[in-house]
C-alpha cells in the first residue's frame, strides 16, 4: 500500500526533475569564466581534475566533465591520487578508473592514478600537505594546466581525503602567489558541497542550484552545470564493477551530483594559510 502511494510521487518528481533537466542544460552550457584575458583567450584550455580516489570523477563530477567536453576547446587530464586500495584492490580500482574516464572521452594517456605510501586510501589516513603541493605542482608544471578543479573543503561527504586536496590546492596557490618566477595564470574551482537534503533530491537540485547560483553569484566567481547526459555517469559508475554495490547504484540514480555541478573559484590567499595549515 505505501509503496503504492507512493509511486505516482516519485514519478511526478522524476518527471519535473526531467523538464528541468532539459530546460536548464541549454541555458547553462557555456565555459567556465576567466577574470584572467591571457586564459580566456586560449584556443584549448587544459582542465586538470584532481580527485581523492577511482569513482570519484564519475560519482561527483561528472556534470563538469560532460559539458566541458561537450563545448570543446578543452583538454582533460584526471589525476587520482590513492588507488583506492582500502581492501586490497588497488590494481583493479585502478584499472576501472582508466575505463570509466574513456566514458567520459578522457584518453588513458591522461589519468594518472597514484600508489604512494603516504597517500594511501582510508578515513584514518592524514595525506600530507607538503606532498600535495609538490605534486599538484608537478602535474600542472608537466601538463601545462589552465585549470585545476577538486573538492571544496568539505569535501561532499566529509571525507578527509577529499578536503586534503582542498586544503592542498589553496596551498599550493598561497605558495605560487609567493612565487614571482612563476607567472603564468593558473585558476582552481572547487564542487561545493550541499546538505544532505539536496544531495539526494536528484534532478529536482537542479533548479535549487541554479536558482541559488543565479540569486548569490560573483561574476567570474562561481559557475553552475547541468548535465546534458545524465546517464552517461551512470554507464562510468558501472565501470567500477568492484564498487557497483546496490548503495552505490542508488547514489548515482538519485545524487544529484549526477545531475548538477556548482564550482566556486579558489579565493586568492595569502601565506598565512600555508603555514595554518602545516
Amino acid at each position: 500500500m505505501v509503496l503504492e502511494r507512493l509511486l505516482p510521487i516519485v514519478l511526478v518528481w522524476w518527471a519535473m526533475g526531467m523538464i528541468l533537466l532539459i530546460m536548464a542544460r541549454k541555458h547553462l552550457l557555456k565555459p567556465l569564466p576567466s577574470s584572467t584575458s591571457e586564459i580566456h583567450e586560449r584556443k584549448l584550455r587544459k582542465y586538470l581534475l584532481l580527485v581523492a580516489h577511482p569513482d570519484d570523477e564519475c560519482m561527483f563530477f561528472g556534470p563538469t566533465l560532460l559539458s566541458l567536453s561537450m563545448l570543446g576547446g578543452c583538454e582533460f587530464h584526471v589525476l587520482c591520487i590513492s588507488n583506492g586500495n582500502a581492501d586490497g584492490l588497488g590494481a583493479v580500482r585502478t584499472l576501472e578508473m582508466m575505463s570509466s574516464c574513456s566514458v567520459f572521452k578522457v584518453p588513458a594517456e591522461n589519468v594518472k592514478v597514484l600508489d604512494h605510501s603516504s597517500l594511501q586510501d582510508g578515513h584514518r589516513q592524514q595525506w600530507s600537505q607538503p606532498l600535495l603541493v609538490q605534486i599538484i605542482k608537478e602535474t600542472v608544471e608537466t601538463q601545462a594546466i589552465d585549470s585545476v578543479i577538486t573538492f571544496d573543503d568539505y569535501g561532499i561527504s566529509g571525507h578527509p581525503n577529499h578536503f586534503a586536496l582542498s586544503h592542498s590546492l589553496r596551498a599550493y596557490f598561497a605558495q605560487r602567489s609567493q612565487d614571482a618566477s612563476d607567472g603564468r595564470p593558473i585558476e582552481g574551482w572547487e564542487l561545493e558541497s550541499v546538505n544532505i537534503l539536496r544531495k539526494y533530491s536528484g534532478v529536482l537540485e537542479i533548479f535549487t542550484s541554479t536558482m541559488a547560483w543565479l540569486w548569490s553569484r560573483k561574476v567570474g566567481d562561481s559557475h553552475c552545470f547541468v548535465t546534458p547526459k545524465p546517464f552517461t555517469s551512470v554507464e562510468a559508475m558501472k565501470q567500477h564493477k568492484s564498487q557497483w554495490l546496490w548503495f552505490r547504484r542508488l547514489f548515482v540514480f538519485f545524487a544529484s551530483y549526477t545531475y548538477v555541478n556548482t564550482l566556486r573559484k579558489v579565493p586568492s590567499i595569502g601565506a598565512e594559510f600555508v603555514k595554518k595549515q602545516k
